[in-house]
Order: structure tokens, then C-alpha cells, then sequence
């Protein structure tokens, strides 16, 4: 009954909350005489040890209940739970008292008495002649214990679990074992089918006659039980998903479970939860065994079941809890911060204040002139300049990139039903499932794109938004390797254009990208957007190395696509080709200050290898060659910044001048330059003959910019770059095991947020 508002009179305790009181300040309400309501006399805590008896740790006590304890839980567990005020008394109680060693201390008494009611509710829940309200009740009994002590911290996490809900070491088996038990049979609700999982020995001691028995046992079991049941599994895995515990739910085959819950009509209201568990599933022991791998040989078989699964109408309904997931964390950014595209006076107050490059000066003065652009830090230090706090951003429902990333990694049916741009027509007498499917294609790619814009654009603001930026970017990435899904990406479809013309790109931060200037129809230009947003805004001495790295791969791979495809692709690319010289820029400028950074070396090799991938194929994926020549002339202008990126990667010269020559052993570490070297020498030649060609009194030695264009345009290429070669890794093998490579390194941070995440938005009360 709740209390009259505005009277001081406290609310009127519950039979269930002074139950929970006297258990958790240690008392054993069964020895008293008069019941459950009993006197303090007899039931509470006392310091005379001869009068109260040893906590046991022994089997009999660990495991099982006797006697007036069992009849008092029975009592208790046909009381509705109350789960937020277990969870606020629970929370109460430190790690310390839990952990008292002390047989005859009070804390010894509350863990007694926690471990002995959740191992109670295990039994009720699995026994099938138990009343149907107590095994309801049971299931919320485990959740309410659960969350509040699996989110403490204790100094050795798996012990602590062990000694507070099994009892002790010699009971964790059983007792484990059996709460993923009751958990997979939960989820498989009155399926007679037995999973089998070549890895599970257990399995094969099953009996069809067991099966019967176990299936009426089952008749009560609802969705509601069902989705109580899955957010317990979800509440433990991501507590104990890199601890030895998660070894527990490995011996079952908990994918089959889960997925077909999904599926049902009702169950797929779920598949948010579901696919996160699924998710977790597959990375248990991610921080000690590495990346998820492609093959089938991976001893997680969680990972195996990503490859295989091949049900699309459940893959559709995860696709379409995850857009509106995605979706809802975009509307977050937006809520800080409104970035809706300009009007049209905001359009030419924009261009009244571009700063035009003004000369080629540097390129015709002093040798020791410094020719740096003015970009990098100057530009990502002016982060500051948009409007709110996004700290607290992403929300935690972003936790479902850690599926939609395995998924895509491991199955091409996924990523195929992601990137499904194929012109449908409208069709009102299309079955549920048809409807669910043709929304997961809709939605799905536009709201991955969109996200990762936001995600990539505001990196540098936390560890953890940094983490699910580079995850959602390797998505991204993930789906150029498809060979489905890159095919998709180059397509040319009214589909195609329709998804663009939704995707929201981040203008967050200043200075925002360009609007574009043609209609669009590809959807990698996408990518390349939020690629940009990544490289531009992230600048910092802390630089995130691996999400340039990916950054720099997700160019590079476009590039290829579309030079293999002979596809000329329809963006802008002077905001791309700005972000990436700005890195050069930023990690010549502050190189002094970052050199410690894991890496390192290797980012400087692929900014390179970026701009020499580009420029060799220059003439097979940019549209006209004013494009190409304006990426040349940004490769000259930038020429000093990108000679001495090189020379750092040999310590000795850091402090070289521009005329130091550059040592072999640099050339064969990054073979790339000696092609972008070529053009800049190609270049500057046709500048130093027109400037001696004019007059020793002019005043202005130095050519325009329509002058410098035409002179980069009569330099012949393809004599200049003859012979030359990408300094990329050759075949597609070896691509795909730089992302294992970059997977495993990203992949164990990104999980561990995903874990703390999983715990915030999880449901229990």
C-alpha cells in the first residue's frame, strides 16, 4: 500500500521486504517458532556463538536445503518478487561482508543465505511438480540475487561467484551447470527436439523417454517466463563472459535456444536481447584466445553456429531490432546537438567564409622554407566549436554492433540480406515475414551508415565511444571484403538511391563536410563519409592508430573496388583528400609528442600506401580529370609535410632538413613514396620552367592556381610512374588477415564495454 502523499508516515513493509531484510542482515527466520514473521529474539543475528550454528560449507548445506529452511523459501517464493528492493538491500551489503571468512561472522550468515534461497529457486524451477506460481516466482528470485552481486567488484571475480552462489568449490559444477540447463530448456519452451552439439557430452546421455517427461513439465512455460529466462542468461554471460564460468555455457548448444525464440511471433519482440546474448556467446574467452576467427576450426562453437546459420527470416528480425537500435542512438546525437542540413542562406553564408588556398609559393622559394598546410590541429582543436556534451554517448543499446559485427564478419547470407538493394514493388498482400525481411533491407545498411558518421565524427570523446566507432567502421569495412556486398555497394539501383537520400551524415563538428554537389547512387559513397568524419575530427596526442588504420584500409579498399570495376565514381572528394593530408600534417607536426604510440610506424606506412594506391589508379575511378589533377595538386602542395612523415620512421632523422636524402632502407619500408615522389619532381619541374620562363621583374613568381592546374595537367603520367607498383599486401589472403589482425586487436576493448553496457539497459526490474 502506498503511503498518503505528503504524510510522513513510512510505507507499510511487505511480508516479502521484511523477509528479505532479516535474511540479509544475517538472520535465519526458520528457528523462530512463530513462522516467517517471527520474533527478533530467536531469529536475529547473534554474538553468542554457542547459540547459533556453523555455516557449513560442506555439500549437504552448499547444494541442498532441509528441513525448516526449505519450507520457509517455499513460503517465500510464492511471494511476488519485489526485484528493485532485493537489489537496493543487496547492494547495501560490500564484497567484503559477502567474502567474511569467519563461519560465525554475520556476513558468512547474508552469503549462506543468498547462496541457500538461489540454489532453492534453481530446484523449484527445474522440479516439475512445483505450483506454477513458485517456478515463476523462482526465475525472478534468480535475476533479483543475480544482478546485484555479479555487478560488485571482488578481487578474484570467479572464487567470490562460486563461494556466494554455489557454496564452495566442490558444488560449482552441478550448480552451474545446472542454471544454463535451466535456462536452454527455458528457451526451447515445449520443443521435444534434443539440440545436439558435437562438443557437448552430456547431450548423448539423453533419453527420448526423458525428453516426454521434461516436455509436460514444460507446459507452463510462456514467452514471459521465456524472456525472463533469456535475461538471465544475458545478466550472467556478460558478467562472467571472460572468466573460467563461461566454460559453463559452452556445454550447450544455447544458439538453436535463442534463435528459435526469436523466431516465434512472440519471442521476436526479443531479438534485441537474443542477439546480444548470441553475440556474447561467440566471443566468450575473447581477451585470452584473441579475434573471432572465419574458420571453421575455432574451438568456440558459438563462432561455428555464426558461419552456418543460414535462417534469414530470424537474421531479418535481428536486422530490424538492430536499425531501430541504431536509429534511436542517432536521435540521441541529434538531442544534444541538431545538425539537420542548412538552409540555403546558411549555404552561401558558408561559402562567403571558405578560405581559398592562395599561392604556390612555397613550392619556388628557399629549399629550407617550410611548405606545411595549415591544417590538422588548427582545424581538429577546433572540435570544441559545436554545441553540447556527447560524453555520455553512444547509448548503451549500441551493444548491438557486437552481433550485426560477428554476423557480418563470419556469415555472407548476413551481409547479403543487409546490403539487398534489388528494386522490390510495393506489395500490400506480402506474408509477416516478406514485410520483416523487406524492412531489415530498408533500414538496415542506411542506419549502419548513419551511425557510424556520428560514432566516427565524436571518437576522441571517450575510451568507449572510440571502441564502438572503430567497431562500426569495421563493419563497414567487413562489407567491402564481401564479395556479395561489395557488388551491392557499386550497384546502381532506385533502391540504392533511396537508401542515400536516408542516411543522416553527422555535421556535428566544424568544419562540416560539403554538401554534395550530384545525386549520389552508390552506396560507398556512404562509407566514404563517415571514413572522412573519422580521419577529420580525432586528431589528438592520444590518436586512436587502429581506427586510422581502419580508416585508411576503407579508402583504399573503395579505391580498388572501384578501379577493378572501372566504376568513376560520383563524390566529391576534396573533403576525403583534405582529412587524409591533415593526418600527414598533424603526425609530422606533433610527431615528438606521439612517438610512443603503439603503431605508429605502421600508420605512417598506410597513409602512404593510401596516397599511392590513389594516385595510381587515379584515372580508373575519378570521375574527370579535374579530379585527378586537383588530388595531385593537393600531393605537391603537401609535398614537405609528406617527405618528412616519411623520415620519421627512421629515429636518426626526425630533425633532417628537407634536402637530406632519403636513405634506401626507407624507400624499400615504404615503396610508395618513390611513386608520389616522381609526380611531386614531375611537377615542381613544370613550375621552375614557367617561373623562368617570365621575367626577372615580375613581382609574383609565383603561378595561380588555374595556372598550376594547367601545368600538373601537361605533366605525362604515365611516363613518370612507369614500372610502378602498390605497396599494399598482395592477394585477397593477405587482406583478410590484416582485419583478423586489426579484429583482434580492437575486438576484446570493444567487448569489454559491451559487457558493462549489457548491465546498464538490462530490463530486471
Amino acid at each position: 500500500m502506498a503511503s498518503i502523499i505528503g504524510s510522513s508516515r513510512p510505507p507499510l513493509k511487505t511480508k516479502f521486504s521484511d523477509s528479505y531484510k532479516q535474511l540479509l542482515e544475517g538472520r535465519q527466520p526458520w528457528l523462530d517458532q512463530d513462522g516467517i514473521s517471527g520474533s527478533s529474539a530467536a531469529s536475529s543475528f547473534s554474538n553468542d556463538a554457542s547459540a547459533r550454528p556453523a555455516v557449513s560449507r560442506s555439500k549437504s548445506s552448499g547444494k541442498s536445503n532441509s528441513g525448516p529452511r526449505t519450507r520457509y523459501f517455499a513460503d517465500l517464493l510464492c511471494l511476488p518478487v519485489e526485484t528493485r528492493l532485493v537489489a537496493q538491500q543487496l547492494e547495501a551489503v560490500s564484497p567484503e561482508t559477502l567474502l567474511d571468512d569467519d563461519p560465525h561472522s554475520k556476513g558468512a550468515h547474508i552469503a549462506d543465505n543468498v547462496g541457500s534461497l538461489w540454489r532453492e529457486a534453481i530446484r523449484v524451477w527445474r522440479e516439475s511438480d512445483e505450483d506454477e506460481v513458485r517456478r515463476r516466482n523462482a526465475v525472478d528470485t534468480l535475476v533479483a540475487l543475480s544482478y546485484p552481486i555479479l555487478s560488485k567488484r571482488f578481487a578474484n571475480y570467479s572464487f567470490a561467484l562460486i563461494t556466494i552462489f554455489a557454496g564452495g568449490m566442490d558444488e560449482a559444477d552441478d550448480v552451474f551447470t545446472l542454471l544454463v540447463d535451466s535456462v536452454h530448456d527455458t528457451l526451447r519452451g515445449g520443443d521435444l527436439a534434443r539440440v545436439r552439439i558435437p562438443s557437448s557430452a552430456r547431450d548423448d546421455l539423453d533419453e527420448r523417454e526423458q525428453d516426454v517427461a521434461r516436455a509436460r513439465a514444460r507446459e507452463w512455460i510462456d514467452t514471459e517466463v521465456q524472456h525472463r529466462a533469456l535475461q538471465l542468461g544475458l545478466l550472467w554471460l556478460s558478467c562472467v563472459a571472460q572468466t573460467p564460468l563461461a566454460a559453463y555455457f559452452l556445454r550447450r548448444d544455447l544458439f538453436v535456444t535463442t534463435s528459435t525464440f526469436i523466431s516465434t511471433p512472440d519471442g521476436s519482440r526479443y531479438a534485441f536481447e537474443g542477439a546480444v546474448l548470441l553475440g556474447l556467446l561467440a566471443t566468450i574467452g575473447q581477451s585470452a584466445s584473441g579475434g573471432v576467427s572465419l574458420s571453421l576450426s575455432t574451438s568456440n562453437s558459438y563462432a561455428r553456429r555464426f558461419h552456418d546459420w543460414v535462417d534469414e527470416d530470424c537474421m531479418a528480425k535481428v536486422l530490424v531490432a538492430a536499425s531501430a537500435a541504431m536509429e534511436q542512438n542517432v536521435e540521441l546525437y541529434r538531442q544534444v546537438f541538431d545538425d539537420s542540413p542548412p538552409t540555403l542562406t546558411g549555404n552561401i553564408a558558408a561559402l562567403a567564409s571558405m578560405r581559398w588556398v592562395s599561392s604556390f609559393a612555397g613550392l619556388v622559394t628557399s629549399p629550407t622554407t617550410s611548405s606545411f598546410p595549415v591544417t590538422s590541429e588548427a582545424r581538429s582543436s577546433a572540435a570544441p566549436s559545436f554545441s553540447g556534451d556527447y560524453s555520455h554517448l553512444p547509448s548503451p543499446t549500441c551493444v548491438i554492433l557486437l552481433p550485426l559485427f560477428l554476423l557480418s564478419r563470419s556469415n555472407q547470407a548476413f551481409t547479403s540480406l543487409i546490403l539487398d538493394i534489388t528494386d522490390r514493388n510495393n506489395d500490400d498482400s506480402q506474408s509477416a515475414q516478406e514485410d520483416t525481411r523487406a524492412r531489415a533491407r530498408d533500414q538496415s545498411f542506411c542506419q549502419l551508415a548513419s551511425l557510424t558518421s556520428y560514432l566516427a565524427t565524436h571518437a576522441s570523446v571517450s575510451t568507449r565511444s572510440g571502441s564502438y566507432a572503430r567497431i562500426s567502421l569495421l563493419c563497414l569495412l567487413v562489407l567491402l571484403y564481401d564479395p556479395r556486398g561489395s557488388r551491392n555497394m557499386l550497384a546502381v539501383t532506385n533502391q540504392s538511391g533511396n537508401v542515400l537520400q536516408n542516411i543522416r551524415l553527422c555535421r556535428q563538428r566544424e568544419p562540416a563536410l560539403a554538401l554534395p554537389r550530384t545525386k549520389r547512387t552508390r552506396l560507398v559513397t556512404a562509407v566514404l563519409d563517415s571514413t572522412t568524419c573519422s580521419l577529420r575530427y580525432n586528431l589528438s596526442k592520444r590518436i586512436d592508430v587502429a581506427s586510422y588504420l581502419i580508416s585508411l584500409k576503407l579508402i583504399q579498399r573503395v579505391v580498388v573496388l572501384c578501379s577493378d570495376e572501372r566504376v568513376q565514381l560520383e563524390y566529391d572528394w576534396q573533403d576525403c583528400w583534405s582529412a587524409v593530408l591533415a593526418l600527414a600534417s598533424f603526425l609530422a607536426a606533433r610527431y615528438t609528442e606521439i612517438r610512443s604510440t603503439r603503431d605508429l610506424s605502421q600508420l605512417i606506412k598506410a597513409l602512404i600506401a593510401t596516397l599511392n594506391t590513389i594516385l595510381l589508379r587515379s584515372d580508373h575511378f575519378l570521375a574527370s580529370t579535374a579530379d585527378i589533377n586537383q588530388f595531385v595538386y593537393e600531393i605537391v602542395r603537401c609535398s614537405a609535410t609528406l617527405r618528412k612523415t616519411v623520415l620519421l620512421l627512421d629515429p636518426s632523422l626526425e630533425s633532417a632538413a628537407e634536402t637530406t636524402p632519403i636513405p634506401p632502407k626507407l624507400y624499400n619500408q615504404v615503396p610508395g613514396w618513390k611513386n608520389l615522389e616522381r609526380i611531386i619532381n614531375a611537377v615542381e619541374t613544370k613550375i621552375s620552367e614557367w617561373v623562368d620562363q617570365k621575367p626577372s621583374s615580375r613581382k609574383n613568381r609565383a603561378p595561380d592556381i588555374n595556372t598550376v592546374t594547367k601545368l600538373i595537367g601537361s605533366v605525362d603520367r604515365e611516363q613518370s610512374l612507369a614500372g610502378a607498383t602498390e605497396d599494399t599486401d598482395a592477394g585477397t589472403n593477405s587482406e583478410l588477415e590484416w582485419l583478423d589482425r586489426i579484429q583482434e586487436q580492437c575486438l576484446p576493448e570493444f567487448v569489454r564495454h559491451a559487457c558493462a553496457d549489457v548491465l546498464r539497459i538490462l530490463p530486471v526490474y
